[in-house]
C-alpha cells in the first residue's frame, strides 16, 4: 500500500466533507487488515483538507476531516450551542469546540460528535438519550424524525462520493480528486 491506498480511502469515507456538503466526517485508521494507521502518520501532512486527530494509539487513529466554514455555520446555530451547553462547551468557534472535542473522546465516543458531523439535533438528542423513539432508518447516522429529508441527504452524500471515485475510475489519481474535490462545489 501507498499514499494514493490512502487517499482513496479517505476519498470513499470522507467524499461527502471532502466535496463540502457535509461539515465534517470521522474516519478510524487502525493497521489490521491494511496499514491506514501507519500510512496516514507517513501522509498526512501532504493534505490540504483540515483534520485533527481525535485518538491516537500505537495502532490506531480517529480522525475528524472537516470543512471549517461549514463547521462555524454548525457551531454558531443557537440550538446547536444550547445543546453543546449541556456538555460544557463554553466557546464555539472551531479551534476551541474541536478541542474540547477530542478531550472529550479520552473517555468515550461522545455523543455530541453528531453535531460537528452535521446531523440534525432532534437525531442527535434522540440517539444520545437512548430514546424509546423508534429509529426510522440508518444510513449516515440513526434517523428519528423527518425521514424524508434524512433519505434526500443520504442520497446526496452517496452523489458526491459516486462523483468522486468515478474520477478515479476514469483515470485519476485519488491525490488528484482530491484536489479536484475542492472545486466540485462550483462546477455544479
Amino acid at each position: 500500500m501507498n499514499q494514493e491506498d490512502l487517499f482513496y480511502k479517505l476519498i470513499y469515507y470522507a467524499a461527502p466533507t471532502l466535496a463540502k456538503e457535509k461539515p465534517a466526517s470521522l474516519v478510524n485508521l487502525k493497521d489490521d487488515i491494511e496499514p491506514l494507521h501507519t500510512l496516514w502518520h507517513q501522509y498526512k501532512d501532504c493534505l490540504t483538507v483540515n483534520y485533527i486527530e481525535l485518538i491516537v494509539s500505537s495502532s490506531r487513529t480517529l480522525v475528524l476531516l472537516y470543512n471549517e466554514d461549514m463547521l462555524e455555520e454548525v457551531l454558531k446555530c443557537d440550538l446547536n450551542q444550547h445543546f453543546l451547553k449541556h456538555f460544557g462547551y463554553k466557546q464555539f468557534d472551531c479551534m476551541n469546540a474541536l478541542s474540547l472535542l477530542k478531550s472529550r473522546f479520552e473517555e468515550a465516543c461522545p455523543h455530541e460528535v453528531g453535531i460537528f458531523l452535521g446531523y440534525p439535533l432532534h437525531d442527535v438528542k434522540c440517539f444520545a438519550n437512548c430514546t424509546k423513539r423508534k429509529c426510522l432508518a440508518v444510513g449516515y447516522w440513526k434517523v428519528f424524525y423527518e425521514l424524508d429529508v434524512a433519505l434526500e441527504t443520504f442520497n446526496r452524500y452517496d452523489e458526491k462520493k459516486a462523483w468522486m471515485l468515478s474520477k478515479i475510475d476514469s483515470g485519476l489519481l485519488p491525490s488528484e480528486v482530491l484536489g479536484v474535490a475542492l472545486e466540485y462545489k462550483e462546477a455544479i
